[in-house]
């Protein structure tokens, strides 16, 4: 098959979030079963690029102009597009990008898949006649939006909605990673006929830890549905409990709270505030190879998000044979077993988390059997060819249906 991914996050150049990880992973994998696999992405560059990843072709392109009117008697109009719907407009100039390059490529002709997450309706132009076009459900910014409070004018975010539930529900096809997505969105945007299969994982170069670790680990994006200010008060509740061993932070900060708080800076004031100043470190950049290197020293990984769709953070501690706690909710309940490849808390309950915190510090043979079950787990069932051949038979039915 030939095979076309959208997605504004590639790796190095726009990061390593999870959008950004399953495509390279998924392209990766896709191409290495023979598949001939090309991606567009977004450039950060002053110039768009083309380069080659492996077998995979990267063609970067630089947004279009923001699709509006550009008469002058219409100023104000646009000047409360900006104050509105800004955001909507920077992602539609993505999307305009995405189309310049699709017709320059001669995509609907010489692709058999196009696909595109649906956050952020990176293909909301896109009309194809003989290519298919899916669509795989990562978490739609309107929702990501209200869970992490984020400080955008609604209108912003309702319009972006919108543009992400249209895109949706004109694709030939849909996939989600979880049931857990899969059910908010059928229900939220009436989608239909949505398949379901998880995203790969790169299990063989994640190498399993050696030792029982000498710190508490959180690894992915410092943002507020992902619970980090929950982590601080359990580890703060822990510490007065007894518990000695330092905690460990390494992930950006995300988002401007309702108000124009920086969460970033919230987590600063709950460090300061709890006494955590010595014993709380927060590596804010750092490259995937750093975080996997920090993970081979952690006792465990905790995962305190208020939302989780398919977290790769997670899926990486596992990989690496660290103990994970996370929140039992979304797709933490399909990827990890209670008590065989991971423990449970129930959000945002910081007090019941400080609890799993010291009975998983303190049996190492618990900690020991989740780590090897995690491992196990992620290795039977996310490995990159078995995910890439459930991938290749969604698309097969889109072509044949």
């Amino acid at each position: 098959m030939n095979i076309l991914f959208i997605s504004s996050e590639y790796p190095p150049e726009t990061g390593f979030g999870g959008i950004a990880t399953y495509t390279r992973l998924m392209a990766q994998a896709l191409s290495g079963r023979g598949h001939r696999v090309e991606v567009i992405s977004l450039s950060r560059e002053k110039a768009p690029s083309e380069s080659r990843d492996g077998r995979v072709a990267v063609h970067r392109v630089l947004p279009e102009p923001f699709p509006l009117p550009t008469h002058p008697r219409l100023y104000y109009f646009r000047a409360l597009c900006y104050r509105t719907v800004f955001n909507s407009l920077v992602r539609l100039s993505f999307a305009k990008a995405v189309l310049k390059k699709c017709e320059e490529l001669g995509a609907d002709d010489g692709f058999d898949i196009i696909e595109a997450p649906e956050c952020g309706a990176e293909a909301f132009y896109l009309k194809p006649e003989r290519a298919r076009l899916a669509i795989r459900l990562h978490t739609p910014w309107q929702l990501a939006a209200k869970l992490d409070r984020i400080d955008e004018p609604w209108t912003d975010v309702l319009f972006t909605g919108f543009l992400e539930r249209r895109t949706a529900r004109a694709a030939h096809g849909i996939s989600s990673p979880t049931l857990a997505l899969k059910a908010v969105l059928e229900k939220r945007w009436k989608l239909k006929n949505v398949v379901c299969y998880p995203n790969p994982m790169d299990v063989e170069n994640m190498h399993p830890k050696s030792g029982p670790g000498n710190y508490i680990i959180y690894t992915g994006r410092v943002e507020y549905r992902k619970g980090v200010h929950v982590l601080i008060r359990a580890y703060a509740e822990a510490r007065r409990s007894g518990l000695e061993m330092p905690l460990l932070l390494m992930g950006a900060p995300f988002g401007a709270l309702k108000g124009g708080r920086d969460y970033g800076s919230v987590i600063e004031e709950m460090i300061r505030e709890l006494e955590l100043s010595g014993r709380v470190e927060w590596i804010r950049h750092g490259t995937r190879e750093e975080v996997l290197q920090r993970l081979s020293g952690a006792a465990a990984a905790v995962y305190p998000s208020l939302w989780e769709n398919f977290p790769y953070s997670c899926l990486e501690a596992m990989a690496s044979a660290v103990p994970v706690i996370a929140s039992n909710i979304g797709g933490y309940r399909e990827i990890i077993e209670e008590g065989g490849s991971g423990l449970f808390f129930t959000p945002p309950d910081h007090l019941q988390l400080a609890d799993r915190l010291k009975v998983l510090l303190n049996d190492k043979g618990l900690a020991l059997r989740l780590g090897q079950g995690g491992r196990k787990r992620v290795a039977e069932e996310y490995a990159c060819g078995k995910i890439a051949e459930k991938a290749e038979n969604f698309y097969r039915g889109l072509l044949n249906g």
